[in-house]
C-alpha cells in the first residue's frame, strides 16, 4: 500500500509574533511527542500556517483546518490575534507587538474593504477603545487609560474586558541582568536569531539588539585599555616630578585616583589634572579627585569645560571621629567630595555600588594622606584586574598600595623627594594580590 506523501506547509507569517522561549518549546515538543497534537494547525488555502507554526516544527506532518477567504491583512490579524490570545507575552513583547497591531489597525482600516471599529477590534483582539484611539489624527492626543480614586489607571485587556494596569509612572520593561548581558552579545554573535534570544529573555528585538551593540563596545574597549598597558612598564613606580612634565603616554591609563593641594593658590591644579587626563586616559577612563568644599566650583569647572572628559559625579567620604570646622559659616564639616569625570565614551561593566564611603583617617605617613579603604573601594570597581591606576599626586603612596593590593599595575608622580622615598618603601613592603 502505497503511503500518502506529507504535505509541505509554509511559514510567511512566522516572524509576526515572538517565537516560544526554548524552554517553552521544549515542553509543548515533549507534550506533543508524548500526546500527539491535539489542536489542529490552521492554514490558508495556500498551504500557509496562520496558526500553530510551534506545533509544525514539532511533528511535520500535523492535522491540520483550512480557513480560506481571507485578504493578505486579514490572514495577519488573525495570526497575531491566534496567539496574543493564549500567550504569556512579558511587557516588552507586548509593547512590541502592540506596534504591530497598531500598524495593521491602519492598514486595515486604509484597505479597500471597509471595515467598522468594532470589526477591527474583534480582528485583531483588542477592545473597540484602543482601535478608536489608534485611529485619531496624529494631532489629537491619546489617552488608553483613564483616572481612579487609587492613582492607578486602568483599561481594557486585549478580550475586551476592563483590566488593571499599574501606575504610569512605573517602568514595567523587564530589567536584564547584568550578568547575563554578555551571554545575550555572545547568542547573537554565533548567528542565533535576535527573536528567538529576545524570546528566551522576555525582551524586545530592539533591546537584544542594543544589548549587542554594547557590549561590543565594552568588548573593544577593554581590548584598547589592555594594548595600551603594554605601552607602559610593567614594573610601575612612583617617579620623582611634576606630571605635568614627567607625565605619561596617551590612552595608557585605566583610572586616576588622587588628592590634590585644596588651597586656593592651588585651584588650577584641577584645570591641569583635566588636561592631563583628558591626554592619558584610555576612552572610558576615569578621573577622580578629592576636593575641599570650597574648590568646589572651580573643579566643577575645570571637570566640565575640559575638552575630552565629561563631568559624571560627585562622591561622598564620611569623616570618622573627626571634629572639622566651617567657621565662616559655622559648620561641623562630617563629609569630603571626590569630584569624578569621565573620558568618552562612557562604558559600565562594574557592579552597583554605592556614592559614599569611608575609609578612617590616616595621617601617620604624610599630612594630606587620605585611607587606604577608600581609595581601594572606588579601584576595585572602575578599574579592571591589571588595569592601570595613576595617581599623579601620590604623596605617601595610598592610592598605588591599594591599587598593588587589588593587582591592578600602578604608577605615581610625586615633587617631594622625601616622599618619593617613603611611598617606594612602603609599596615595597605591600603584599601584591594573588587574583588572576
Amino acid at each position: 500500500m502505497a503511503r500518502t506523501q506529507k504535505r509541505k506547509l509554509n511559514t510567511p507569517f512566522a516572524d509576526l509574533v515572538p517565537p516560544l522561549s526554548s524552554v517553552e518549546f521544549q515542553i509543548l515538543k515533549a507534550d506533543i511527542e508524548a500526546n500527539k497534537i491535539r489542536v489542529p494547525v490552521v492554514i490558508d488555502e495556500d498551504d500557509n500556517i496562520l496558526d500553530g507554526h510551534h506545533r509544525y516544527q514539532c511533528d511535520n506532518d500535523p492535522p491540520t483546518v483550512v480557513i480560506s477567504g481571507l485578504s493578505e491583512l486579514e490572514k495577519k490579524a488573525f495570526v497575531i490575534k491566534a496567539n496574543v490570545a493564549r500567550r504569556n507575552l512579558s511587557p516588552d513583547q507586548k509593547k512590541e507587538l502592540a506596534r504591530v497591531q497598531k500598524k495593521l489597525c491602519l492598514e486595515l482600516k486604509n484597505a479597500d474593504k471597509k471595515y467598522t471599529q468594532k470589526e477591527l477590534a474583534v480582528m485583531l483582539g483588542v477592545s473597540q477603545q484602543t482601535v478608536c484611539e489608534w485611529l485619531k489624527p496624529a494631532d489629537r492626543p491619546t489617552n488608553l487609560t483613564r483616572s481612579t480614586n487609587s492613582g492607578t489607571t486602568s483599561n481594557r485587556d486585549g478580550n475586551g474586558k476592563p483590566g488593571r494596569v499599574s501606575n504610569p509612572n512605573t517602568d514595567s520593561r523587564v530589567k536584564v541582568n547584568p550578568k547575563r548581558k554578555p551571554e545575550i552579545a555572545d547568542r547573537v554573535q554565533s548567528g542565533e536569531s535576535q527573536a528567538q534570544v529576545a524570546a528566551d529573555f522576555g525582551i524586545s528585538q530592539q533591546a537584544v539588539s542594543r544589548i549587542a551593540r554594547e557590549e561590543q563596545k565594552k568588548a573593544e574597549i577593554i581590548q584598547q585599555r589592555e594594548e595600551a598597558s603594554e605601552r607602559i612598564q610593567t614594573n610601575c613606580g612612583v617617579i620623582h616630578g611634576d606630571f605635568r612634565k614627567a607625565g605619561a603616554e596617551p590612552e595608557s591609563i585605566d583610572l586616576i585616583f588622587t588628592d590634590p593641594p585644596y588651597d586656593r593658590e592651588s585651584s588650577s591644579l584641577y584645570a591641569d589634572l583635566a588636561k592631563y587626563a583628558a591626554t592619558v586616559l584610555v576612552p572610558g577612563g576615569w578621573l577622580l579627585a578629592y576636593s575641599g568644599h570650597a574648590n568646589l566650583p572651580d573643579v566643577y569647572k575645570a571637570f566640565s569645560e575640559t575638552e575630552g572628559i565629561t563631568y559624571a559625579w560627585t562622591f561622598c567620604i564620611l569623616h570618622n571621629d573627626a571634629d572639622l570646622r566651617f567657621r565662616k559659616y559655622k559648620l561641623h564639616n562630617a563629609w569630603k567630595p571626590i569630584v569624578a569625570a569621565y573620558k568618552p565614551p562612557l562604558a559600565v561593566s562594574w557592579e552597583w555600588f554605592k556614592d559614599v564611603a569611608s575609609g578612617g583617617k590616616e595621617k601617620d605617613l604624610h599630612e594630606w594622606q587620605q585611607s587606604e579603604l577608600e581609595a581601594a573601594y572606588f579601584i576595585e570597581p572602575l578599574a579592571s584586574f591589571k588595569a592601570v591606576v595613576c595617581d599623579p599626586f601620590c604623596g605617601s603612596g595610598t592610592t598605588l598600595v591599594a591599587a598593588k593590593r587589588l593587582g591592578r599595575r600602578w604608577i605615581g608622580f610625586e615633587i617631594n623627594e622625601e616622599h618619593v622615598l617613603s611611598a617606594r618603601m612602603r609599596i615595597d613592603g605591600t603584599q601584591e594580590s594573588l587574583r588572576t
